[in-house]
């Protein structure tokens, strides 16, 4: 790669490239799909945060995984106590 300070100094090459042109009408079929990809991504990724803290908070609502859950935050305790300074695990009443 070369910098040059003055127009005049470009090569032809550098002076024959053309200007990108990012009008929707003017667009070559690989820049739409380069916007559309882009576009989708990001409101993928806005719309999948809500779907998946639902998701999860469905699952861990389940009486079956509460229990499970349960079991096992008690035989981590026994083989793992916590000291007294650190925060206490938290639990989930279970309705019979």
């Amino acid at each position: 790669m070369m910098v040059v300070k003055e127009p005049q100094e470009m090569s032809d090459e550098v002076k024959a490239y053309t200007i990108n042109d990012w009008a929707l009408p003017g667009m070559r079929s690989l820049q739409v799909s380069l916007v559309l990809a882009v576009t989708v991504t990001a409101l993928a990724g806005v719309a999948a945060n809500p779907l998946l803290t639902l998701a999860n908070s469905s699952v861990a609502r389940t009486p079956l995984l509460q229990r499970s859950v349960l079991i096992r935050n008690a035989e981590l305790a026994e083989t793992h106590p916590t000291p007294l300074h650190a925060a206490a695990p938290s639990t989930v009443a279970i309705t019979p």
